[in-house]
């Protein structure tokens, strides 16, 4: 499938790798670094470039495991700070010194988090996070947006084909593992992307201490099945569900409140004085910048304009 109109597609050598990414807007235009989520690339935000306001470069990268970016290893010990530092390398790599805006959908969402606590940023748009504590299990392309969406036949067919570039095995997905003695037999390994996003070693809890603190927008659909409590993707909710033979029960293993943990990391950002909207997007599944985009799209436009025009209190603390 071709690009659509005024996206280019290109590929830059950073310190750490190389990276493929899709782009649009002028290169002087307000940065807006796109971080994809699992079994995806770049191009699932391509659809939102056309209709970008003027004055804005978004960019988005394929991450490290997917897509067309060099084929490296994804350290799982390190959660999703692989991901923050390939984005910062990229960000280095392109000329880009201010701020940038940053966006992350699913697995991204704590990409961006743990790029946020090591580095000064203008913004933080979360499309349905994984939870700050981790995520024990992934989901099939199937999950993705709302079971009533439907992109176009050639659309799907090369998010599909995006899909099938991820790097699978130990060193990719879904990443090695290691035997235990508790339920369900077996542990994080320290290798790959389901690794990563182990409770063991994915946690962004610590941006509620980011000082100064950017602005914060999370958007969340209401039908997402991915990332909810009580997901049906979740080891501790198969479990309870009877699909996981042998579960413990909910004082050993208990189902994760997903939605429940986020909403309470950023509401303890908010009490220490960042700025946090919350948006909800009714019948929206897994991804709503896809299943929504047009009023996804408002919405995050709206929200940067607001943020380069300084009228959040995010933008006022950090200029002090």
């Amino acid at each position: 499938m071709n690009f659509p109109p005024g996206v280019r597609s290109k590929n830059v050598k950073t310190d750490r790798l190389r990276m493929q990414y899709v782009e649009s807007g002028p290169e002087d235009g307000v940065p807006v670094i796109m971080i994809h989520g699992n079994l995806s690339t770049g191009r699932f935000y391509e659809h939102l470039m056309p209709g970008a306001p003027a004055g804005y470069r978004l960019i988005a990268p394929d991450m490290r495991g997917f897509g067309d970016t060099e084929r490296k290893p994804i350290d799982a010990t390190r959660g999703l700070h692989d991901w923050a530092d390939d984005t910062f390398s990229l960000v280095q790599a392109l000329g880009i010194t201010r701020p940038v805006h940053l966006v992350g959908w699913s697995t991204g969402g704590a990409a961006i988090a743990n790029y946020a606590v090591d580095r000064p940023v203008a913004s933080l748009t979360f499309i349905d996070p994984v939870s700050p504590y981790g995520f024990a299990r992934n989901v099939i392309n199937s999950s993705y947006w709302a079971p009533t969406h439907h992109e176009p036949p050639e659309r799907e067919d090369m998010l599909v084909e995006e899909v099938l570039k991820s790097v699978t095995g130990d060193d990719g997905y879904p990443g090695d593992s290691t035997p235990s003695p508790n339920w369900p037999g077996i542990a994080p390994g320290t290798r790959g992307i389901l690794n990563a996003l182990s409770p063991k070693y994915c946690n962004w809890s610590d941006i509620v201490d980011v000082d100064p603190k950017p602005p914060v927008l999370w958007t969340h659909g209401t039908a997402d099945i991915v990332v909810a409590d009580g997901s049906a993707w979740e080891m501790g909710t198969l479990g309870k569900m009877g699909f996981v033979p042998g579960w413990p029960g909910e004082e050993v293993f208990p189902p994760q409140p997903m939605v429940t943990q986020i909403r309470n990391i950023l509401e303890q950002y908010r009490d220490k004085g960042g700025h946090v909207q919350f948006e909800m997007f009714e019948g929206s599944g897994h991804g709503p910048v896809v299943d929504a985009a047009e009023p996804w799209s408002e919405l995050f436009f709206a929200f940067v304009a607001a943020v380069e025009r300084g009228a959040h209190a995010g933008v006022a603390q950090r200029a002090g």
